[in-house]
């Protein structure tokens, strides 16, 4: 009896441990704004606005997306069109971009 109360109990500590770690392992925290400059046909810009979705889904991470045109094509610009209005993001220049961070910043804080 004693061996199985041991056991239950070296298992409760080690999920206590593995969960402790576990939030130490996601150093994410609270509201960030992270600018992700664009360009071209946006090829990569799909996997990587997915990557941050899944993170935010999980709760890893609370990010405010800002896609910045580098140089889009036009092709580029309607997919970063599309992929903004899917992931909740901004798509603006880099004239633009001190504007939209600062409705950013104080407006959704």
């Amino acid at each position: 009896m004693t061996t199985l109360f041991t056991c239950v109990l070296a298992f409760g500590l080690l999920c206590g441990i593995w969960i402790l770690l576990g939030r130490l392992a996601m150093p994410i925290r609270g509201p960030m704004t992270l600018l992700l400059p664009v360009k071209g046909d946006a090829e990569r810009a799909e996997q990587t606005l997915y990557a941050l979705a899944c993170l935010m889904d999980q709760g890893a991470a609370e990010l405010r997306l800002v896609l910045v045109d580098q140089g889009l094509t036009e092709q580029g610009r309607i997919c970063c069109a599309r992929l903004a209005e899917r992931h909740h993001a901004v798509l603006c220049t880099p004239e633009d971009c001190k504007a939209q961070l600062e409705r950013l910043i104080w407006t959704e804080a």
